[in-house]
């Protein structure tokens, strides 16, 4: 079952957009710090953003059932418990919902250089309903961080 966490995971973030926009300009222009990003998520139709975050949300399910099984180590329980407890509030959208606010993040084209995974924290900083003033500081930092 982790195997295939890792496997949603990996296709869901560096195989697929790249291979989708593959000729839709400089592959490395696709990915920050080796992952996915802004660019590459706006040259995805609406079909394969669906799929990357449906991958993304059973990756989630898959890890916390696989790490939380019996079998599995109080360690690997709580990386399992506190990468789902960062990234789960996702189930509140429906997946089109998830996809505006996305879109949102990258309509400002200083934010395409941030992978989809930090675009999606601040997704999730939103639902948990940060203020704005920490949403801001959380994006901020975000863009230091990737705009290099």
């Amino acid at each position: 079952m982790r195997v295939l966490a890792c496997v949603f995971l990996f296709l869901a973030m560096t195989v697929t957009p790249v291979s989708v926009t593959r000729g839709q300009g400089n592959e490395s222009d696709l990915r920050t710090a080796g992952v996915t990003n802004g660019r590459a998520w706006r040259a995805l139709g609406a079909d394969w953003q669906l799929g990357y975050i449906a991958a993304f949300n059973d990756a989630l399910i898959l890890t916390l059932v696989d790490r939380c099984s019996p079998a599995a180590s109080e360690a690997d329980k709580k990386r399992a418990m506190a990468f789902n407890a960062k990234y789960s509030p996702l189930g509140a959208l429906r997946n089109g919902e998830t996809i505006e606010a996305i879109d949102r993040i990258y309509s400002d084209p200083v934010n395409l250089s941030l992978p989809i995974s930090e675009a999606l924290r601040i997704v999730i900083l939103r639902i948990r309903d940060a203020d704005e003033a920490t949403t801001a500081r959380e994006l901020a930092a975000s863009r230091q961080k990737y705009n290099r």
